[in-house]
């Protein structure tokens, strides 16, 4: 009896890790709207294949949460929250510049990033 509860423990504590690990795994892409067009920002690649820490963009979330960026971040600046469109900016348009500076390629032009629907 001793034996089976140790297996049935292992077996709970072995699929709460997996099932943890599956839902930490971020999309591979997100789709942000935006007026000068659609911004597809390319979350896997990013997040594990450029290796870029969760805290740059989710600077207030803990690893694995699904924290959206509007969820603090609105049109408009509120208090001490930047507006959406300058937290993009401030994070995404800047890293590229310092990546392009450093010899890399990397979107830094508006339609770029932003694609109008045909």
């Amino acid at each position: 009896m001793k034996k089976l509860l140790v297996v049935m423990f292992a077996l709970v504590i072995g699929i709460s890790f997996t099932n943890m690990a599956w839902s930490a795994a971020p999309p591979k892409e997100v789709k942000l709207e935006a007026k000068m067009g659609t911004v597809t920002f390319k979350h896997e690649e990013h997040a594990v294949t450029r290796k870029v820490e969760c805290k740059t963009c989710h600077h207030m979330g803990t690893e694995g949460d699904k924290v959206k960026c509007s969820a603090c971040h609105q049109a408009e600046a509120k208090d001490k929250t930047v507006a959406i469109k300058d937290a993009f900016h401030n994070v995404c348009k800047k890293c590229h510049e310092e990546k392009v500076k450093a010899g890399a390629k990397a979107p830094t032009k508006c339609n770029e990033c932003h694609v109008k629907a045909s």
